[in-house]
Order: C-alpha cells, then structure tokens, then sequence
C-alpha cells in the first residue's frame, strides 16, 4: 500500500493508463488488469478518486468480480497480496513513471512471493472463496474491510461463497472471538502485509497453531 510523495506530481502525459474520475466499469477494469498481466505490468490501484492513497502490485488472479494482487510497499518490497473488486477501483495507473520506479526497486530487493500460493484458477472461478481457502491452508492472517467499520484482522476458520467467519487477532496476538462477514459487501482483502504477519507472530507465541490459542 502506498500514497504518493506530496512533492511529486507527474504530468498526466507520463502516465500510460487509465485515470478516471468515477468507479470504473467492471468491463472496462478488466481489460486493463489483463493487458496488465499479459505484460507483467505493475498496476497502481486507487479504489477512491479523492484520495492520494493506492495499492500497488503485479495482477495474480482475475473473476468477473475484481482481482487478486501481488502487492509492493512504496519502497519495493513484497507486501503479501490484496484482493479489491472491481467496483471498488476508481483508478488504475499502469505504465508510468512511478509504476516503473517501483518495478525496477523490486527486481532491485529481489522481491518474492510465496509459490503455489494461489493455484491456476478458471477464468468463471471465485476469486475471493479461492483467495480465503488458501489462507486457511496456509495459515495466514487477513484483514477484511467492509468500509463501514474498522478492517478486521483474523485467521480464517470457515468460508463458502456467501461468507466467510475469522478468528479475530487482538492487537497484543491474543484469541478475540469470531467474526462472520457476508462476501458481498467486502470492499479490499489484504493478505500478509507487514502489519499482519506482526500480528501472526505474536498469535503464534500466544499459542497460535497448537490447538491452545487464548
């Protein structure tokens, strides 16, 4: 995740693809993400048009919903991935100069992903239920953001295509109780960014994974 240096303003000429001021069509963001991946283009993603704040990152997964992708800190490092439908993308920047700076610091840091993390998905396959599966099989933490409240942060412990139910990670690490949270209204999955895999650690020294978290 990242939000753009406020001294820096490159001219809207040096920006490759696509800016637009309202939610995109969810046509329209999907020819741009598959061009993107077919390229290995790295895509700036803005889900609000009035903000400077975007997530970064290379295409992983594509539905008919939104995407799944790698993503980057602003310095260019692996970030772990985030998931965000496609009408929740306001703006996608692909091409330019801030998008090639932070590829080049990437292939710099050597920046890698975990492999076979997501497996090869049908093109009609759900994304997000595919996404939630392999963090429960890996044990990764997520945070979910449903936009009317604070994200929640948690270990998946059940999930279908109409829900999806967290155990919730306190701030120190510790067991919080369960959240079920209908996959219709989520607006942005993050999965392993720096924050969560802190939280993951400290869940694991409060007995995470030994059948005695508390």
């Amino acid at each position: 995740m990242g939000v753009l240096p406020a001294k820096i303003r490159y001219p809207s000429s040096l920006r490759a693809l696509s800016c637009v001021a309202f939610k995109m069509q969810s046509q329209r963001a999907l020819e741009i993400l598959k061009r993107a991946r077919e390229k290995n283009s790295l895509v700036c993603s803005y889900s609000s048009s009035y903000s400077t704040k975007f997530a970064a990152g290379w295409v992983e997964a594509l539905s008919s919903e939104g995407a799944v992708f790698r993503s980057l800190t602003p310095n260019g490092r692996a970030d772990g991935w985030f998931w965000r439908p496609f009408d929740q993308m306001s703006r996608l920047d692909v091409g330019g100069l801030y998008e090639q700076r932070l590829a080049f610091l990437a292939q710099m840091r050597e920046a890698r992903w975990m492999e076979g993390f997501l497996p090869a998905l049908e093109p009609e396959a759900d994304v997000v239920l595919e996404l939630f599966i392999a963090c429960q099989k890996h044990d990764l933490a997520v945070q979910i953001d449903t936009g009317s409240e604070d994200p929640i942060q948690g270990f998946v412990q059940d999930v279908t295509a109409e829900w999806v139910t967290l155990d919730k990670i306190a701030f120190s690490g510790r067991f919080d109780g369960q959240a079920t949270i209908a996959t219709e209204d989520i607006e942005e999955v993050v999965v392993e960014e720096q924050d969560l895999q802190d939280l993951q650690m400290l869940a694991r020294r409060h007995g995470r994974g030994t059948g005695e978290w508390q």
